[in-house]
């Protein structure tokens, strides 16, 4: 499949995000970087260093539903989804990941971007 350009970025990512298989009811995600130089968004493997994770861990409170993200390299995230606002806030770390996910509720979140 081509790169799209710029300018069709948000017709192309909506429809890719949006295919659906009926039985799981989920949505199919990609990520994407901007590349300035050929104006071109390049899909990615997500993560700051190409990094893959696979989900380890799911726990909601009343206010909060953490999801914990592990890779093979030890390196984790906790990802934390505020219920009332459907906000996403993360916590990261290189090592410890089942120190941090039962200090899950204590860990200091932050956007996307700081975290990553």
């Amino acid at each position: 499949m081509p790169n799209p350009k710029i300018d069709d970025k948000s017709v192309y990512i909506d429809r890719e995000e949006n295919i659906t298989r009926a039985d799981l009811s989920a949505k199919k995600v990609a990520l994407y970087t901007y590349d300035a130089a050929t104006d071109t968004l390049i899909p990615g493997t997500g993560g700051s260093s190409g990094t893959s994770y696979a989900i380890s861990d799911i726990e909601a409170t009343a206010t909060y539903k953490y999801f914990g993200f592990q890779a093979a390299s030890a390196s984790w995230y906790i990802m934390r989804k505020t219920i009332a606002t459907k906000k996403f806030e993360y916590v990261a770390g290189a090592s410890a990941y089942s120190t941090a996910w039962t200090n899950r509720a204590s860990q200091t979140y932050t956007d996307y971007a700081t975290a990553f």
